[in-house]
């Protein structure tokens, strides 16, 4: 009950009531303020005031919070329950086997072996793949799920409304169509952050669907891994096939080409510039020692001319030599020692005499008999060294014949090494390629299998019930705001002092007359 009284003359407010209205004809300034402008509040959190509007609205906001609650319960049975399912693949980056002019390179780029994997389990292809390997697109529990609990499912029920489709009504492309764009759209890929394992997950309303459906596309991915490691071997057997036929007719013809010269020029494959080359460096060598020997012989033969021919070691050396000085040398001490005692015309002096004599012919022919030994030994080392080259000029001119004759047979030769060589090369690459194609070996390992989930990841009641309570909350607190701001009435003394600027001076309780 809202009651108007005049105020007192002097400015002051009495208040009937619990509350009171303030007339749109009423100034609330004293008249000695008339023409001043009341101050502007500053914005105080009155956390009392808070509290009371909660506790005056309080029927307002339990019927929001209520709606709220039914409605985000309501929402969450409404949709259809998902069950998700996660396989983890490692990814091995060994790098890709490429050949650029027949050799093998290996490039690596972990990101992007990476972002391709993620593109690869996202795509079409394999979902075909998964589509086609599980059967998907005969199964009607795939295609047509049904819920284990769901409102909209008994709604349906209980309206006798059936969603239900013949699937035998719809073409084996349509159903295939939809089994692949059911796989590609629940599946969901992303890598594990410092690892190189990408977890594969994929959501359907079935719980062994979504166990299942990761583990056979992580067994898909292989299997598209190892086909298109098998592409690249058998392109790249194919190419190196032709090459080795290619190059094996190249050898031929170089081979028949090389023989062909040789019989027409009298050469041989079995080393003949080798021999040539051996006894030309033998020769030489027997020409530096036959130099050697008669420099020798030629300094021995200055010692004999100049008188020195018994200082030569043909005559040092000699036994017979040596024999006859130690008998000259024993003579001549006797003779020296019976000199004392006897005179030159004795006897036995002069038989001592004449052996002396005698020794000295004999050691004298010896020596000169080895003088005309060095001479001898020098002639025939002129004459050895005189045919060695003369042997040595044939050998060459041999030789430089054979290298005007070789240089043709070199280069076809040459021809013929380096296409056997290449020849060979390209074998043992087909053989290599074969064996890493027997072998077809993946770089993807399954660390973990999807099992089935035993809960629904889709909807989360407790969420769904916070989001409505949330909104429902907001719309009552912006309605009961809307409602204070249409308020004109003071509901406390305070708010005559806060909004007037004028002191109260007391309470009059509204009182029925029934209660009076």
């Amino acid at each position: 009950m809202l009651h108007e009284r005049l105020p007192p003359p002097n400015g002051q407010v009495a208040l009937t009531g619990q509350s009171a209205s303030v007339p749109q004809a009423y100034y609330p300034y004293p008249p000695q303020q008339v023409g001043a402008v009341p101050p502007e509040d500053d914005f105080n959190f009155d956390p009392i005031k808070l509290l009371w509007l909660v506790v005056h609205h309080r029927w307002l906001i339990a019927g929001f919070l209520a709606v709220g609650l039914v409605l985000g319960v309501l929402y969450t049975w409404s949709q259809t329950p998902l069950y998700r399912s996660s396989a983890k693949l490692e990814i091995v980056t060994s790098g890709a086997r490429v050949i650029k002019e027949l050799e093998i390179f290996s490039q690596s780029n972990s990101y992007t072996v990476y972002q391709t994997y993620l593109e690869k389990i996202r795509s079409r292809d394999l979902a075909r793949r998964v589509a086609y390997q599980l059967n998907l697109s005969e199964n009607s529990s795939f295609l047509q799920p049904r819920a284990s609990f769901s409102l909209m499912n008994v709604f349906r029920k209980a309206f006798g409304i059936s969603n239900t489709i013949n699937l035998n009504d719809i073409a084996p492309e349509r159903r295939e169509a939809w089994a692949i764009g059911y796989v590609q759209g629940g599946i969901s890929a992303q890598i594990i952050r410092n690892t190189s394992i990408i977890s594969v997950s994929y959501s359907h309303p079935d719980p062994k669907f979504a166990a299942t459906i990761p583990n056979q596309i992580a067994k898909s991915l292989v299997d598209l891994n190892t086909d298109s490691r098998s592409q690249t071997s058998d392109l790249a057997r194919q190419f190196i096939q032709e090459q080795v036929i290619e190059t094996k007719k190249k050898l031929e013809k170089s081979e028949v080409a090389l023989l062909n010269y040789a019989k027409d020029q009298g050469l041989t494959t079995t080393g003949t510039a080798g021999l040539l080359s051996q006894n030309i460096e033998k020769i030489n060598g027997a020409i530096s020692a036959a130099i050697e020997e008669r420099l020798l012989a030629e300094s021995y033969i200055a010692q004999i001319n100049e008188g020195f021919a018994a200082s030569i070691p043909q005559v040092t050396e000699s036994k017979a030599v040596q024999a006859a000085r130690q008998q000259l040398v024993e003579l001549r001490s006797t003779y020296q020692e019976k000199r004392a005692t006897l005179k030159p015309e004795f006897p036995e002096m002069r038989r001592l005499q004449a052996q002396i004599n005698e020794v000295n012919r004999l050691l004298n022919r010896e020596i000169a008999a080895a003088s005309r030994a060095v001479e001898i030994s020098l002639k025939q080392v002129r004459e050895k060294e005189a045919s060695f080259r003369v042997e040595l000029a044939n050998l060459e001119s041999k030789y430089a014949a054979y290298q005007e004759k070789n240089i043709e047979y070199t280069i076809l030769k040459r021809d013929v090494d380096s296409n056997r060589k290449q020849y060979d090369s390209l074998i043992d690459k087909l053989n290599n390629l074969a064996i890493g194609s027997e072998l077809n070996t993946a770089n993807i390992n399954v660390v973990d299998q999807a099992v089935v989930p035993g809960a629904p990841y889709h909807p989360r009641l407790l969420r769904n019930v916070a989001i409505f309570v949330a909104w429902f909350l907001a719309l009552a607190g912006g309605i009961i705001l809307i409602l204070e701001l249409l308020n004109n009435t003071f509901s406390t003394p305070d708010q005559v002092e806060s909004d007037l600027g004028l002191p109260v001076l007391g309470i009059i309780p509204d009182v029925p007359e029934n209660k009076v």
